[in-house]
């Protein structure tokens, strides 16, 4: 089974030390949340403060030490039949690093998920954006470990993509419908000249972990829109 993991905002305006404020979210003041996800069901989830960062936690020190939002991850992840079942992880690049990829290989549970060029471990061959790739052109090296390794993808869109995985290969495709870039896209120019004159979408190969990210972050959307018939902000009147 596929699940996600990202945080959501709880609405929330009133007087309290524990709300954020957060003005590129959808919801830009509220509780913040870090919730697992399944095809739209909120799984399990962790509330977090302003003040006192992340509530109930136990930090994980063996045999890797992860950071407290790491470790918050971890302990979401418990309540899954991941001895039983082959389960796999969809997130993007606030929560992880390649430390928690290989602590969730260890339990027989895949990750994938966007990354950030700069985080520890990832390699520096893929730190920089290279001029004059081709559009769809992939690149990927894999972080060594001794039991679990991590690999690392470089992916030229529009813009350039990092992505980290344990369930994917590189030479795995699938054909997907593209629709071609604005003017204003960062590579815009190298993308436009694989399109047919005249058409606004084409189908190409696109790498499976593209594909497969699209699709399971969609739960997020999801569970947001069904979360929203139940609004927890109520209005009072003071006399």
């Amino acid at each position: 089974s596929n699940l996600s993991l990202d945080e959501m905002m709880v609405r929330f305006s009133g007087c309290s030390k524990h709300t954020y404020h957060m003005p590129n979210k959808p919801i830009s003041e509220g509780y913040r949340i870090l919730a697992l996800y399944w095809q739209g069901y909120t799984i399990n989830w962790f509330s977090t403060s302003r003040s006192t960062s992340i509530a109930e936690q136990v930090l994980y020190t063996e045999p890797i030490h992860l950071t407290p939002t790491l470790s918050a991850i971890y302990q979401l992840l418990q309540v899954l039949p991941y001895q039983n079942h082959q389960l796999n992880i969809f997130m993007d690049n606030y929560f992880t690093n390649i430390a928690l990829f290989q602590v969730l290989h260890g339990l027989n549970i895949g990750g994938c998920r966007t990354a950030c060029q700069n985080k520890n471990a990832f390699p520096p061959d893929l730190h920089n954006a290279y001029p004059g790739l081709l559009w769809n052109h992939l690149c990927g090296a894999l972080v060594v470990s001794p039991r679990h390794p991590v690999l690392a993808l470089q992916w030229e869109d529009s813009g350039l993509d990092h992505f980290l995985t344990t369930i994917h290969e590189i030479t795995n495709y699938v054909n997907c419908e593209c629709k071609k870039p604005c003017s204003t896209s960062t590579n815009a120019p190298t993308t436009w000249h694989v399109f047919a004159p005249g058409q606004q979408r084409q189908v190409f190969p696109i790498p499976t972990i593209v594909d497969d990210y699209n699709d399971n972050m969609n739960s997020v959307d999801i569970a947001n829109q069904l979360r929203s018939s139940y609004p927890t902000q109520l209005k009072a009147l003071c006399n």
